[in-house]
């Protein structure tokens, strides 16, 4: 459900502000290394 988040908020940052899509990618690396270390 987190992940349904990020890509959604990935989504709108890519079409509307691309430094954000930028940060929220790499809270998605961020999250996708926590879930690999659980």
């Amino acid at each position: 459900m987190l992940y349904e988040y990020i890509i959604s908020k990935l989504c709108d940052g890519d079409r509307n502000d691309p430094d954000r899509a930028r940060y929220t990618i790499a809270d998605l690396e961020a999250l996708h290394e926590e879930v690999e270390v659980a």
